[in-house]
């Protein structure tokens, strides 16, 4: 049920009804849950906005970590040159 005190505040409202909690008491376990999908989905949508995804791979990014650049199965460069050769 969209919650009225937040209307007119904002250009656009995204309200995820989440039900009722697994464990009575804990009410961050599916808020959290659903913000971060949320989240995840604006943040993919706009990587799609901004053409930096091609088919299911995403092109056009750096590493920002050490991390990252070790232990991958897959790196940008690799993905870049898949697209190459597609495009």
């Amino acid at each position: 049920m969209p919650n009225p005190r937040y209307r007119g505040r904002a250009d656009i409202a995204i309200e995820v009804p989440t039900g009722p909690e697994v464990l009575t008491g804990s009410t961050r376990l599916k808020a959290g849950t659903a913000q971060k999908m949320v989240l995840n989905m604006l943040s993919t949508a706009g990587l799609v906005l901004m053409e930096k995804v091609y088919e299911n791979y995403m092109i056009d990014v750096k590493r920002s970590t050490a991390s990252l650049s070790t232990g991958l199965p897959h790196s940008c460069e690799d993905n870049r040159r898949k697209v190459r050769r597609c495009c």
